[in-house]
């Protein structure tokens, strides 16, 4: 990313527009595992945290954000 930005003169607001700099790697794990998880993954170097949750949904959407 650092490379690219510096090589190609692409100013910092440029680059994090252009390219994906989301969240990362994203696991769903059962959540009585969760806290376990993040905790292990946090001590390990990682920065890990909790960003949601996989629910029933009988509606007609498919995705449903909150």
């Amino acid at each position: 990313f650092n490379w690219i930005s510096e090589k190609g003169g692409i100013d910092s607001y440029e680059m994090f527009k252009t390219f994906n700099c989301g969240v990362g790697l994203v696991l769903c794990v059962e959540q009585n595992n969760a806290e376990k998880i993040i905790n292990y993954l946090n001590d390990n170097g990682e920065t890990a945290w909790l960003i949601g949750e996989v629910v029933e949904n009988n509606k007609k959407s498919k995705v449903q954000l909150k």
